[in-house]
């Protein structure tokens, strides 16, 4: 296979390899994660509820409403990590990357799985970017998709997954 992980099974893996958590400095009235209430428990209340604005503003702390790159600077902030460094460790080029964090350019799929690479985002948080993104989440039912969520669980680095993704005969990140 060649890719060697470099942390802890799923399970054991919260945060990226070796990463520290910080209070990203969200109001209280935002919550601890942005859109942090159960999106099913969410889904519930919908289908229930006669009047969309009464479940709007019962909701309105979970709406995740912010920009792509807006979400990005919080989850560098929960992650402890310096734009430099997520560029660098997503294998991006550097201009691009910066364009994409300042939000001055839309990143496509790929390159925001390799910023969670470069974060080193949970499995969860990348699947929250991409939704917050409009670029569809990771499916486990389509190997490719597959691929890359095993190697997320497992803390694999961007050039680990490049050859895990190789290994395994499915298409690379661009």
């Amino acid at each position: 296979m060649g890719a060697q992980p470099r942390g802890a099974g799923i399970q054991a893996k919260s945060m990226g390899p070796g990463a520290k958590t910080a209070d990203p400095g969200i109001p209280p009235a935002q919550g601890a994660t942005p859109g942090s209430r159960a999106t099913g428990h969410m889904m519930e209340q919908l289908m229930i509820e006669s009047d969309f604005s009464r479940f709007a503003s019962r909701n309105d702390d979970a709406f995740l409403d912010g920009t792509v790159a807006e979400h990005l600077q919080y989850l560098l902030k929960k992650y402890l990590v310096d734009k430099n460094g997520a560029i660098t460790r997503a294998d991006i080029d550097r201009c691009y990357g910066y364009q994409i964090l300042s939000g001055k350019r839309e990143a496509g799929r790929d390159k925001l799985i390799r910023l969670a690479f470069g974060i080193g985002l949970t499995v969860e948080d990348t699947q929250r970017l991409l939704t917050v993104a409009g670029k569809g989440s990771l499916y486990p039912k389509i190997k490719r998709d597959a691929g890359i969520l095993f190697c997320l669980g497992r803390g694999y680095t961007i050039l680990q997954t490049a050859n895990f993704l190789y290994d395994m005969g499915l298409a690379p990140l661009e």
